[in-house]
């Protein structure tokens, strides 16, 4: 560095300097190549004592020198290859003229190219190299040349480049530049040069960041796919490298075993996963363990590639002879060592999960030297071997053998501790397959408990079992450790010696994964638009899965296979080969080896393999292919018992391929394919009824006589005709089949049904409907007839023992009467016994002619029959011979001769025949109509999985934000008032609205048309004789599931059932959507769109009859069916009665996640008793303890309560009238009771307001249509108008509450948007009679003669931003014509002002809790609620349709007999027009709310300070600067910070260290993470146990949001949303014995949208939000309900560094849902929705050496003053305010510090 020092200050003034200066560069450089060459020491001091940013700094004038640059750099090139045969390779190269040139000229240096031993200096040669990229193009092509022999020459080289961060550059250059493209298709030799590096450098993984931008690179602005980009994206996705550890020569990793001086006494597993380059030229060693010098175990490779193992009692090495080692691939090596065995060998050798080897080993004998180390390489000098370690294991139990092969299931991609409750999640679909054929395939006497056990339950091994671990994340590039030195952190950390490079790289499914998962590769099948694009995305797709357990887990979550299907479907023309062969490799076929093929995921097999109308849509050579896979499975297979037993048994695959032939969805040049594998199918190991009884009822219900005439292909018919041939052709198809000799599992299922369906086959049908004897009947179909003789046989052989299968004794009777009847009254039968084969098929029945008493009448219909075609000349002179020598009298057993036999037949022949008859046609009738009802419940079914594949494919394509990787392709959101209410069900929360193109539910498939009408192609034929014995009708039945709920099952959540469906209307606003209300076993579900008819099937509410759910008024509006709407049992608060439309039909449910349900019933009036009695016995039920917990009741209570509470005030006004509003049956879900609250001000026209003078506020003891002298004598001269007509009389012809007021004020709000122009008939109103101001407003409610007598809502008090933000807001914006922000307030101003401007807005939420309004509510609240709600001398009548009329308080726990109808019971309205004058009244005139008093309702207790409660004397917000620090301060008994600080129900504070969080209401429960050596998992812990570990989710902060859901964030920019529930715990057994229930966690939601790791969040279950920070410099909202991503919030804005806009800490206001954020360099405050109110600039106004550390909200119901309270590192808390008062034009927002 001296040197390098002296030579920079060194002029270059002369070529003769500059050339001395050159070569004392290179001399420099050489000495230090030799001084670190091979040299740890000086290595370790070079690193310690100098470092490489110095030397990147001495280097640096040189290499930015024109004339030095070139050779600075080879210098460096060349020490790092301590090579200097490299040092003249720029300034030679760089002379080349072209590429082709450079080609030759680099010949010369690659001998002098080979490991990079120094990557630190590559690393400072290549931030030179990425800078040249750009300015210099034949420097560029050297840079290129250079890079392209490196990642070809060694792994470990590749390793290198990809650690030393080259990609970025690169791809950058590859991205931006075209750089001398020749053509369209044809790109230059330089990018071909460049593009194939990046592929080399892509194969080892790739960081988040180099994912992300090529996956943004990869579709263009316009949507079209970029072919390269995805040529680079498949080669990354097509290699799997997991983060490992790369080892070139003579080097090895060291970990220490901590405190262990001896291998366990109970024996060891040594698990170590090893990937080989090549085999070494001589014996290296791979693993050791040592206790001192010489090693106590040791395990190396041989140059053929085998094992050899040596330990201590044994010091000559044993080749292991059978355990070679593959190259090129990763290999899970396993050495598991026993104490002592008495059957078994004590070492035993496993490769690859397999036994290899085995010895009869002694067990070293401990030697208590020295601690023990683990060696993993080989550092004896010379040494060439390169290879890659993803992870080592030492254990201290021997695992068996089975647990070996689960180990080595885990693949190398895993680096956990085996602790996770369900390790078997890790398994890919090859593993899994793999797994299960070895637990089904495994011998009687082979024990797999151990197997099955770890797969249930997981945890493999104690945690306490695993002594070492050396994986890449545990592994540091750091100074060789001295045994004699002390323990530190380096026993955690392995240490590396020699050429030894830790990959860190993620493969690219892993960071896929963290980036947006399965949705990005779905996106990418779906913008494919050639075959070439498509064939490249779903290679992308599948190679995406295929090892990675997460994108796996993901896809199935999200039904993505059946969104592919759907994705695949509109795109059929495009699925070439070459995409058809990679789908179905994914799904387990091997098309180079079909003998191995088996279903490895029988989700996607079902939702892609099994999709026929998808297949059809392809080409002819797909459709085949397709359709032949069946064999390769079924035939060819290995593996085809599996695969029939285990895979396909379920998945009804016959009836598909049935319903597809029907369909005529193939072409004619398809149907031989399909009927091909119909019958692979039905050969298959499947149950018979599965694969026999679909297609005989095919055949049987569509097989007709062919036409006299040839159709015209244009005629009705000709669709029958070809109908008819592929019946024809599967006919001949089954035959065929059923005569093959081999076939022996047929026959066993002939039983009297199956019978039946041959007989009709055989017989032609009858003309008449009364066969008799005499009835001719030709032979329709001769070839069933040897079918029928080998049921035949098989039933004598029954006869003959019964442990053989085949046919009953009843139905081989039955055989033998029908032959018998049929030969000697069809004619045309014997011919028949012409054919040789068939007369061969009865010789075989005699052979087996049973013998015994019980068989005798047996015996004697079989002979009979025999003697019957012996009698004509039918059958040839060798066969008859056989027949009548087998039927000698010698040979027959005992019983009734054959004239005796012939003689009894005689007389019931007639008898006998016409009931077979009857039988037959009874029996087709039943399959035809089974038949046709099944066809058309498939039909309905199909269209269902149309829509439902349709949502789910919207759903996963068109959901997204601007945070997404391609944010041009995610529609642009619009908003809307999210319905989850906050604290006294405010609602200020928006929503994004996702717009989904869902197909229409009508909507058939073209290939459809006429396909319902099955009558068109079949003839019923009626019952032969009505009085005929109906024997057998229920067994000829097809078994058709009458699942009537079956289109809705599949929103139900897995495992749960449907309890109870009731067909309701979801009240929303002004609409009412017809649905379903599902009580499932665990949850409650809101379905709408679907509703039941009158025979409860489940059907369109478009396709219901509008009586059906028709409620007078109700304006009931018609919509596809929409994700269902679901909430957990458990979580319903309560519910309470509601009116709707004065009738009391409505039921509110309330949940815990702060969402709520309005229902009302949908029948007529004589059907709601029943129905409403049924949904309350169902919702009490689902209610804890099965008791009917209602929050509202009883009434009175609650009432008194409320009132109490606001007198002594411990509730704010706004709270109390909320209440009010509640109890009295106002809903926000309804906008015709919509809340009601007061105008409180009347001075809206002066700059500032006084809100001490009594003058700016509202008379509130006067309604509002009685303010004024003028509007008092109007309201009194129509009263005494209407009562003398003898009408009931009324003062205002308006309301102060109804839907058009609500809309009216809230109509640039969606979905108040709609509502307005639905109340206005589909048409805006004038534009000056819309909201747009509030004093005009004001004067025309109180002043305006021919004005309104409205009131306001609570949005004009609750709404946060109303200083100018969103569609909410707007309207407020325009009311107050606001020109100002708002600025915050000193803490001096707050406490004296008494004077506000009006134009700051919260002027209105102090004027509600001002003094005056507090001393006369009372009187407004007797005009809306209590005793003057109808008082003429108050002037407070209003319409009497307006009131509620005789309906009284009750409760729904009450009998639901004692319901009453009101006054205004439209249903007793028959007159339709003046039914519809009444709705209008009350549906646009407006409903008084339920009287509450009877009596004046009492005055507030206003002495004190009003801000806070009665006896309360001081708060926060009124002394903060009387706070002071406790004498006693709290100690606790751990080391580290306090970070989380909870308290219990008694007050009593439970504070915790980080990386443990306390449960809310269990405090000795909760969870953990980040704890020792279990970095990255999750724990979950009760009473100090650990009852649960999930492993790979990497926590870096947690939060609960209530006792049921807890919020996690982690290093990989994901959080996830848990849900915790309490049982038994799955992870171990011996947990199980516990009687205390213990927290389980699953997860709920994974939620993408950061960058960057996850550095803090928090949540709240009151606004169902929670927030997260991250070092991406932002902070995200989250949607806690819907598990959606909703705003960020930005600290990073390009002015400041990445680490400073870091997002350190998040706060979330209960009361107000404010969301403070705050950073290194600023603290910001914004509302719910992500506005922001104010920032403060942490730098310039706080100390810089004292960061801040904690911050949180004072909490309080109501407070005239918002404090955040900041924590810092030294010790000292401030309190900062903010407020809109006071505010300078032109200003921006300010913090204030309130006190500290």
């Amino acid at each position: 560095m001296h040197i390098l020092s002296t030579l920079s200050s060194a002029g270059l003034s002369s070529s003769c300097q500059v050339q001395d200066i050159l070569e004392c560069l290179q001399l420099a450089f050489m000495v230090a190549s030799k001084a670190l060459d091979g040299h740890e020491d000086n290595i370790d001091f070079f690193e310690e004592f100098v470092g490489y940013d110095v030397l990147s700094d001495a280097c640096s004038v040189f290499l930015v020198h024109p004339t030095t640059s070139e050779k600075m750099l080879g210098c460096l090139l060349s020490l790092s290859f301590h090579n200097f045969g490299l040092v003249d390779i720029f300034s030679t190269l760089v002379l080349c003229q072209d590429l082709a040139d450079l080609d030759v000229r680099f010949l010369e240096y690659v001998p002098s190219f080979g490991t990079i031993h120094l990557p630190h200096v590559f690393r400072v040669a290549w931030d030179f190299m990425a800078r040249s990229l750009a300015t210099s193009g034949p420097m560029r092509l050297v840079i290129y040349k250079i890079l392209e022999h490196l990642t070809q020459s060694s792994h470990y080289n590749l390793a290198v480049l990809g650690e030393a961060n080259v990609v970025p550059p690169l791809f950058s250059q590859f991205a931006s530049s075209s750089m001398g493209i020749s053509g369209a298709d044809s790109p230059s030799p330089e990018r071909r040069l460049l593009s194939k590096i990046l592929k080399r450098l892509f194969e080892i993984g790739a960081s988040t960041q180099d994912v992300r931008k090529l996956l943004q690179c990869a579709v263009k602005e316009n949507g079209a796919l970029d072919g390269e980009m995805i040529e680079l994206f498949r080669t990354g996705m097509k290699c799997h490298w997991p983060p490992h550890i790369s080892l070139q020569g003579s080097s090895a990793i060291t970990k220490w075993m901590g405190d262990a001086k001896t291998l366990p006494a109970t024996g060891f597993t040594l698990s170590m996963w090893a990937w080989f380059e090549a085999m070494p030229l001589e014996m290296h060693s791979l693993l050791g363990i040592s206790f001192w010098i010489d090693p106590t175990v040791q395990l190396s490779i041989t140059a053929n590639g085998t094992l050899s193992l040596r330990t201590k009692v044994r010091k000559e090495a044993a080749i292991l002879s059978k355990s070679e080692i593959p190259t090129a691939r990763w290999t899970h090596i396993a050495v598991v060592h026993y104490p002592s065995r008495s059957s078994n060998q004590t070492i035993r050798i496993f490769i690859d999960g397999y036994l290899t080897d085995s010895l009869d080993w002694p067990y070293p004998a401990p030697e208590i030297i020295g601690r023990g180390q683990l060696i993993l390489g080989d550092t004896t000098p010379g040494r060439a071997l390169s290879w890659c370690l993803a992870s080592c294991y030492l254990l201290s139990a021997p695992l068996d053998d089975n647990l070996i092969k689960f180990m080595h299931g885990l693949g190398p991609q895993y680096h956990g501790n085996f602790q996770d409750y369900n390790l078997a999640r890790f398994f890919t679909y090859d593993v899994s397959t793999s797994l299960n054929m070895h637990l089904l395939g495994s011998a009687s006497g082979r024990d797999t408990s151990s197997l099955k056990r770890a797969i249930q339950e997981g945890m493999l091994v104690s945690e306490n079992c695993v002594m070492l671990k050396v994986v890449s994340e545990d592994t540091k590039v750091s100074p060789w450790l001295d045994p004699c030195s002390s323990v530190s952190q380096s026993d955690f950390d392995a240490s590396c010696r020699g050429n030894v490079c830790v990959v860190s790289r993620q493969p690219f499914d892993v960071t896929l994964w963290k980036i947006g998962g399965v949705r990005l590769t779905l996106h990418l099948v779906h913008q494919a638009q050639t075959q070439h694009e498509l064939s490249r995305t779903i290679s992308i797709l599948c190679d995406s899965l295929h090892n990675s357990w997460q994108n796996s887990e993901e896809m199935e979550k999200i039904a993505g296979y059946d969104a592919l299907a759907s994705i695949l479907r509109s795109k059929g023309l495009l699925i070439n080969m070459t995409s058809f062969e990679t789908l179905f490799e994914f799904l387990g076929l091997s098309f180079r080896s079909p003998d191995t093929s088996t279903v490895m995921n029988t989700i996607a097999y079902r939702a892609i393999a099994l999709d026929f109308e998808l297949w059809s849509s392809t080409s002819l050579t797909v459709q085949q292919a397709h359709l032949e896979h069946f064999s390769f499975l079924l035939r060819a297979s290995r593996h085809r018992r599996f695969n029939a037993k285990a895979c396909l048994s379920k998945l009804g695959i016959v009836r598909k391929l049935v319903f597809a032939l029907h369909s005529t969805w193939y072409p004619a040049e398809t149907v031989p394919h399909l009927v091909n594998a119909i019958v692979v199918v039905m050969q298959g190991r499947f149950p018979p009824n599965d694969v026999i009884k679909p297609v005989i009822s095919y055949i049987s219900a569509h097989i007709v006589t062919e036409p006299s005439d040839p159709p015209s292909p244009r005629s009705s018919v000709f669709l029958s005709v070809n109908r008819h041939e592929r019946v024809k052709q599967l006919l001949d198809a089954v035959i065929s089949l059923l005569r093959i000799p081999s076939i022996k599992r047929l026959p066993p299922v002939w039983n009297e049904e199956l019978h039946r369906a041959a007989v009709e086959l055989l017989l032609r049908p009858a003309a008449s409907a009364s066969p008799s004897k005499d009835t001719p009947q030709s032979i329709r179909c001769p070839q069933i007839l040897p079918v029928i003789l080998v049921a035949l046989r098989h039933g004598l052989l029954v006869c003959c023992d019964k442990h053989n299968r085949g046919p009953s004794r009843r139905v081989t009777e039955l055989i033998l009467d029908d032959l018998i009847d049929l030969y000697k009254t069809e004619p045309s039968f014997s011919q028949l016994f012409k054919s040789q084969s068939t007369t061969e098929v009865l010789i075989d029945c005699l052979s087996v002619l049973p013998a015994g008493s019980e068989n005798a009448k047996i015996s004697a219909q079989l002979t009979q029959l025999a003697l019957l075609v012996t009698s004509g000349n039918r059958v040839s002179h060798n066969q008859k011979q056989q027949i009548l020598e087998l039927t000698k009298p010698e040979r027959k057993a005992p019983g009734p001769s054959p004239n005796s036999l012939s003689s009894t037949l005689a007389v019931i022949r007639e008898e006998t025949l016409r009931k077979a008859i009857n039988y037959l046609d009874q029996w087709r009738n039943v399959i035809i109509a089974s038949e046709k009802e099944r066809y058309q419940k498939m039909v309905v079914d199909l269209q269902e999985r149309r829509r439902r594949l349709g949502a789910i494919t919207a759903g996963i394509l068109k959901a997204g934000s601007e945070r997404d990787v391609w944010p041009h392709l995610v529609p642009e959101r619009t908003w809307r008032l999210d319905e989850t209410e906050g604290p006294y069900r405010v609602r200020i929360k928006l929503e994004p609205v996702v717009e989904a193109s869902l197909e229409s539910r009508q909507r058939q498939s073209p290939t459809m048309a006429g396909d319902l009408e099955v009558s068109s192609t079949v003839q019923s034929e009626p019952t032969a004789d009505s009085a005929a014995d109906d024997y057998g009708s229920q067994a000829l039945a097809e078994d058709i599931a009458e699942d009537k709920h079956r289109r809705v099952r599949h929103e139900l959540e897995p495992g749960d059932v449907i309890e109870a469906v009731n067909t309701v209307s979801r009240v929303s606003g002004v609409d009412s959507w017809p649905g379903l209300l599902i009580f499932g076993k665990g949850h409650l579900y809101m379905l709408e769109g679907l509703v039941e008819d009158e025979s409860g099937e489940v059907i369109n509410a478009a396709d219901a009859p509008k009586d059906m759910f028709f409620v007078s008024g109700s304006a009931s509006r018609l919509r596809s069916s929409q994700p269902a709407l679901r909430w957990k049992l458990a979580h319903i608060v309560g519910f309470s009665n509601r009116s709707f439309l004065f009738r009391d039909i409505a039921l509110e449910v309330l949940f815990k996640d702060s969402r709520t349900l309005l229902l009302f019933c949908t029948y007529t009036s004589q059907e709601r008793h029943s129905t409403f009695s049924l949904i309350l016995r169902d919702m009490s039920i689902a209610l804890p303890g099965g008791k009917a917990s209602n929050p509202n009741t009883p009434h009175e209570k609650a009432l008194a309560t409320a009132q109490q509470q606001w007198h002594n005030r411990m509730i704010s006004n706004y709270a109390y009238i909320s209440i009010l509003n509640q109890l009295s049956g106002r809903t926000p879900n309804d906008a015709t009771q919509y809340p009601i609250f007061p105008w409180v001000l009347q001075d809206y026209t002066s700059e500032t307001l006084d809100l001490s003078s009594p003058d700016s506020f509202r008379d509130l003891t006067k309604p509002m249509g009685a303010l004024t002298e003028s509007r008092r004598e109007v309201a009194v001269n129509r009263y005494h108008n209407l009562e003398s007509v003898g009408e009931k009389p009324f003062h205002y012809g308006t309301h102060f509450s109804s839907s058009m007021i609500v809309c009216h004020y809230l109509i640039r709000l969606a979905p108040f948007t709609s509502m307005f122009k639905t109340l206005q008939g589909g048409d805006w109103d004038l534009p000056d009679r819309l909201f747009s101001d509030i004093a005009r407003t004001y004067r025309s409610a109180s002043q305006d003669v021919r004005g309104d007598v409205r009131e306001l809502i609570p949005e004009f008090f609750s709404c946060p931003e109303r200083t100018g933000f969103s569609k909410i807001y707007l309207v407020l914006i325009l009311a107050f014509r606001i020109v100002r922000e708002s600025k915050l307030m000193t803490s001096s101003c707050l406490r004296g002002q008494k004077t506000i401007r009006f134009s700051s807005l919260p002027c209105i939420d102090t004027a509600l809790e001002s003094h005056y309004v507090s001393e006369n509510l009372p009187a407004w609240i007797d005009l809306i609620w209590g005793c003057k709600q109808r008082d003429v001398e108050s002037l407070n009548v209003f319409h009497p349709l307006s009131y509620e009329g005789a309906v009284g308080i009750y409760g729904f726990s009450e009998c639901i007999a004692d319901l009453l109808i009101s006054g205004a019971d439209l249903d007793k309205i028959s007159d339709p027009v003046e039914r519809e004058a009444t709705i209008g009244i009350i549906h646009n005139f407006g409903q008084t709310p339920r009287k509450l008093f009877n009596s004046p309702h009492p005055s507030r207790n206003l002495s004190g300070t009003l801000s806070l409660p009665a006896k309360v004397k001081r708060g926060v917000c009124e002394d903060a600067l009387a706070l002071a620090k406790d004498v006693h301060p709290l100690k606790v008994g751990f080391d580290g910070p306090v970070a989380h600080i909870t308290t219990d129900s008694s007050g009593k504070v439970y504070p915790t260290s980080h990386g443990e969080l306390p449960h809310p209401s269990r405090n000795d429960d909760g969870v953990r993470w980040d704890h020792g050596r279990n970095s990255g998992v999750l724990q979950a812990f009760s009473r100090g146990t650990i009852v649960q570990t999930i492993e790979f989710i990497h926590p870096t902060c947690a939060t609960f949001a209530d006792p049921d859901t807890l919020v996690t964030g982690s290093t990989d920019s994901i959080v996830r949303i848990w849900h915790v529930s309490y049982g038994q715990s799955s992870v171990s057994s011996s947990f199980k014995h516990r009687k205390r229930r213990e927290p389980v966690l699953s997860l709920a939601h994974l939620l993408r949208g950061h960058s960057g790791p996850v550095s803090c969040v928090q949540a709240s279950r009151t606004w169902s939000v929670a927030i997260s920070g991250s070092s991406d410099g932002s902070a995200v909202l989250w949607d806690l309900n819907r598990g959606t991503y909703v705003r960020s919030i930005w600290h990073a804005d390009g002015s400041i560094s990445s680490e400073d806009a870091s997002v350190r800490l998040v706060a979330i206001s209960e009361s107000t849902g404010y969301i403070a954020t705050c950073s290194a360099c600023f603290l910001w405050l914004h509302t719910i929705a992500a506005r922001p109110i104010a920032k403060l600039d942490l730098l310039s106004t706080c100390d810089p050496t004292s960061q801040v550390s904690s911050i949180a909200f004072h909490e309080r119901e109501y407070s005239q003053l918002g404090i955040l309270a900041v924590g810092d590192g030294q010790g000292s808390v401030t309190l900062y305010t903010w407020n809109a008062d006071g505010t300078p034009e032109g200003t921006k927002a300010q913090w204030d510090r309130y006190g500290s």
